[in-house]
């Protein structure tokens, strides 16, 4: 376990106090496995991980079950606390190591008080590092330096140990000084090429390596990568430490950025092959990949927080209802904070709190499609328009919607604020569990200049301005379309953008623009309605008549020939792409998944 990592320990009974004597059965959810992983399908999912806790006791008389790199399961804290750890065995123990201390309701929470113990792992001692690089040859001479520029950090102490480190490393950005001299000297040209690739991926595997240096023996070179301190060994693949990734990554891009875009490039292109392939279990690392490839700051940062909130996202209780009510007395009008109080009385698993050790930090609503009671429709003038919505433009059969209704801070309400980036991360959660089926995401704003850059990016529009009865204020309606292919496509839309390729997905909501081969192409409105009415019922033949009712309007007295006139334009404007549309005799038109 790597230093700055602080080391938790939980149990299910009193007697984890008294371990003496405790034979165990150590599990690391990151080492290689020949079981299949856990599917995403939300029934198998659900038989599965309730069957863990009996298989575990069954592995034998007393277990030990090691969480390792829990920072990376952050999205799951809440269950595992208030689920799975309280449906194990007394013969069950839980270790898990994070480099962040616990979530605040591990430690005040009564239930939890005797059952739970942290203990923070500071840096090696002065015997400890002398042990280290004694093991790896460092000349005792030199010792005392490294010892005292690495301060007892174990990669550092790794990497330093190459080569006799001077005083004058010493200083910030000590890991990444280090980082660079071990590439310089430890390892050979085709190894330093490799690292400097796997600096643009969250996981490295051997198709990958393959992909991004295609002159090299791919197999060969993972191997050597899995032989360095630099990295760990993961059922993924390879991850390259955090602070060494950042520290290559910088000085690639400052020396040869458009080799690092290529790097980028070719990752994006060998991950969509993948995911094009991919069974169910797998999709959902191919989408972390893919999110990973993202330069967009606020996006990445929805998705891989660089720092700790110290909060905790769980289902609110009868218990948070009036820290909830507090919260919107202070942000929200009253005719709003009626109609979120109605969702209380009606719906309150929609709601979700943030906590810290002071109490509730703020609160977010959600709920699917399924679940518009019409109690709720008939309180909430924004409920009304999203059902409206989907009754004007329906959802496909089969696939679903998520509406995110509020989300506000105690101190700072809808703004931008450490609550609403948990916030935000938990909903990923409910993207991550209705993978296959979601379609749109609707949000509630506010102030759309708040989020107008991200969201844009993102691909959400505003559909709908809602003005409640007897108020002046106003809320908006946003929704993002991910498309038939669902969060998968979705994202592997956003890089592909980003990169000028040629992505599954033509078009780029916010600026009214093709993706294309040659780069972004503008459309005009009735270019661009045209093509969205088609994307929204890809793989399906649309009438003439279908289009011009819904792009003309239903004012528009012409005849049907001008929707030819726009489609021979999009063609055009498709250029290698232009196969995707095609004409369906007597009918009108269909838009294609691929080139046709």
């Amino acid at each position: 376990m790597q230093s700055g990592r602080s080391l938790t320990l939980l149990a299910a009974t009193p007697s984890w106090t008294n371990s003496t004597g405790f034979s165990t059965q150590a599990i690391d959810h990151r080492r290689p496995s020949r079981r299949s992983p856990v599917r995403t399908n939300r029934r198998r999912l659900t038989q599965e991980l309730g069957a863990a806790p009996e298989k575990l006791h069954e592995l034998a008389p007393r277990v030990v079950l090691l969480l390792d790199a829990y920072d990376h399961l952050r999205v799951l804290d809440t269950w595992i606390r208030q689920s799975f750890v309280p449906s194990l065995h007394d013969t069950v123990r839980v270790v898990v190591a994070s480099r962040h201390p616990p979530n605040p309701p591990w430690l005040i929470e009564p239930e939890r008080q005797g059952h739970f113990a942290a203990i923070a792992l500071g840096p090696l001692n002065q015997a400890e590092s002398v042990e280290l690089l004694r093991r790896r040859g460092y000349p005792e001479a030199d010792s005392a330096a490294l010892i005292r520029i690495a301060k007892g950090h174990p990669l550092s102490l790794s990497l330093g140990s190459v080569r006799p480190v001077t005083e004058a490393s010493e200083g910030t950005g000590v890991l990444q000084r280090l980082a660079q001299l071990y590439l310089a000297d430890a390892v050979s040209t085709d190894v330093r090429s490799a690292i400097e690739a796997s600096s643009v991926l969250r996981r490295v595997t051997q198709p990958l390596l393959a992909a991004l240096l295609p002159d090299l023996d791919a197999v060969a070179i993972w191997e050597e990568l899995s032989r360095l301190a630099l990295y760990e060994l993961t059922r993924e693949g390879l991850m390259l430490h955090d602070a060494v990734r950042d520290a290559v990554s910088a000085s690639l891009r400052a020396r040869d950025p458009g080799l690092q875009a290529t790097f980028r490039r070719n990752a994006w292109r060998r991950l969509r092959a993948e995911a094009a392939k991919a069974e169910t279990q797998q999709r959902g690392r191919i989408t972390f990949d893919l999110i990973f490839l993202l330069e967009h700051p606020a996006v990445r940062e929805a998705f891989f927080p660089s720092t700790r909130t110290g909060l905790s996202i769980e289902p609110a209780s009868a218990a948070h209802r009036l820290g909830i009510a507090a919260i919107l007395e202070r942000h929200d009008s009253t005719r709003s904070a009626e109609a979120l109080l109605s969702w209380w009385k009606h719906r309150p698993a929609a709601f979700r709190v943030a906590r810290n050790e002071q109490g509730i930090a703020g609160f977010y609503v959600s709920l699917d499609a399924s679940q518009a009671l019409p109690e709720l429709v008939k309180a909430d003038p924004m409920t009304q328009a999203w059902v409206e919505h989907l009754r004007t433009e329906p959802l496909p059969r089969g696939q679903n919607a998520i509406l995110i209704r509020r989300w506000l801070s105690a101190e700072t309400g809808e703004a931008p604020s450490p609550v609403q980036a948990e916030c935000w991360l938990d909903v990923k959660r409910t993207y991550l569990e209705m993978r296959s089926s979601l379609r749109r995401c609707y949000i509630v704003v506010g102030d759309l200049s708040a989020y107008a850059a991200v969201a844009a990016f993102l691909g959400f529009v505003p559909i709908a301005t809602v003005t409640y009865p007897g108020s002046t204020e106003t809320q908006h309606l946003a929704m993002l379309d991910f498309g038939p292919a669902s969060l998968d496509g979705w994202i592997g839309r956003l890089p592909g953008c980003k990169l000028d390729t040629a992505a599954g997905e033509l078009l780029d909501q916010s600026n009214h623009q093709l993706c294309v081969d040659s780069g972004r192409v503008d459309l005009t409105s009735l270019e661009f309605g045209v093509l969205r009415f088609l994307r929204l019922h890809e793989g399906q033949p649309v009438s003439r008549d279908q289009l011009l009712h819904e792009v003309w309007g239903q004012s528009f007295d012409g005849g049907s020939n001008v929707v030819d006139v726009i489609v021979s334009g999009l063609r055009q404007k498709l250029g290698s792409q232009a196969g995707r549309l095609t004409t369906v005799r007597g009918v009108g038109y269909r838009l294609h998944g691929t080139v046709q």
